[in-house]
């Protein structure tokens, strides 16, 4: 890499530190398979847990921060970013049900790295995408398939465009095509964008709902049987509320808010019945959980209030209930399993 400018590293790093999930001090669930699996910072690295308990330790060096993480068959794959002496670099951890390792990251084109997500295709790792470019908010959106042991050549989803490209979040979907949204800004406001990958091209990213005068940030997109749903926040004139739409393999169809005041930062988690999103709110001051049919219509909420930023994990949903864990960033004093707390919330609304 070339030596990259004080002033670039400055930008990561202030990115890293405005980022959702550190404010939230890092807890991350996975948004595919069984629900629970979660990675949790601890004081010299990492843990990945289960509802059994820890399923292994990753001790990483400093400047790293890993912030996703997908179930594969038999395993796992965490993602991050490291900060080294020109710039950053990708952070990918593999799981495969009998040793972790770190393996390498695809081929490098810009100084600057972060935000790596797995796309996972029938519980094996089918490829990872990523922003990167100069250190600031200028990225480009790039992803590189996983063929054996190896990368492939890295595509360009989204070139550099002078403006901000953030908050990647993807999907494979049931029909074996890859999606990516991420929040971009138009040189007015901050739009959420998507691209789809069909086996053969990415398509040209293109807004997810019509263009508007307002700010839409913060995306997470997540596979149902029909298609995907996304899940944003947009400034509606006095708050940012939690926004719903449905793809259903041709386009987008915009369902509505469904979110309170200040709803914010929101993450998939697995539901029987459609697909679950966890978010933070303003007023009043909650841990809000929605779920959502696969066309993007509410089905369910529930809410228990935030005395803490730690984002909880969500491990089990029923026809009448949510149970969610708030899992402590230190293991127990005995040094065997976690110290959690499990809650049981009632949904507020039936289908």
């Amino acid at each position: 890499m070339e030596k990259a400018a004080a002033l670039g590293v400055l930008g990561f790093l202030l990115l890293l530190a405005t980022t959702p999930l550190a404010a939230q001090q890092g807890i991350v669930q996975s948004p595919i398979g069984s629900a629970g699996l979660a990675l949790v910072p601890i004081a010299d690295g990492y843990r990945v847990e289960d509802l059994a308990g820890v399923r292994a330790t990753l001790a990483v060096s400093p400047g790293t921060r890993l912030t996703a993480i997908a179930e594969l068959a038999g395993g796992w794959i965490a993602t991050g970013a490291r900060l080294v002496s020109d710039g950053a670099e990708l952070v990918l951890w593999l799981n495969d049900g009998s040793s972790t390792r770190a393996i390498g990251e695809p081929g490098e084109r810009f100084a600057f790295r972060r935000d790596p997500l797995a796309l996972v295709e029938k519980g094996r790792l089918a490829a990872v995408a990523w922003l990167e470019g100069d250190g600031g908010e200028n990225n480009a959106v790039a992803v590189a398939r996983r063929i054996g042991e190896s990368w492939g050549t890295v595509q360009t989803v989204s070139p550099l465009t002078g403006a901000a490209q953030l908050a990647l979040s993807g999907a494979v979907l049931d029909d074996g095509s890859w999606l990516l949204v991420w929040a971009a800004v138009d040189g007015e406001d901050e739009e959420i964008l998507w691209s789809r990958f069909d086996g053969t091209a990415w398509s040209r990213p293109a807004r997810l709902h019509p263009d508007n005068s307002v700010a839409d940030i913060v995306p997470a997109v997540a596979a149902v049987k029909s298609g995907a749903v996304a899940a944003w926040s947009q400034f509606d004139g006095k708050d940012y509320r939690l926004k719903i739409a449905g793809f259903d393999g041709e386009g987008w169809h915009d369902t509505g808010f469904v979110g309170e005041k200040g709803s914010l930062y929101p993450t998939a988690f697995p539901s029987e019945t459609g697909v679950g999103f966890l978010y933070q709110t303003v007023i009043p001051r909650t841990w809000s959980l929605v779920v959502v049919s696969s066309g993007g219509r509410l089905a369910r909420r529930a809410a228990t209030a935030r005395s803490s930023e730690r984002r909880p994990v969500v491990v089990s949903t029923q026809a009448n209930s949510v149970a969610m864990r708030f899992t402590s960033l230190e293991p127990e004093a005995s040094g065997a399993g976690r110290a959690s707390i499990e809650t049981r919330l009632q949904w507020l609304r039936e289908p």
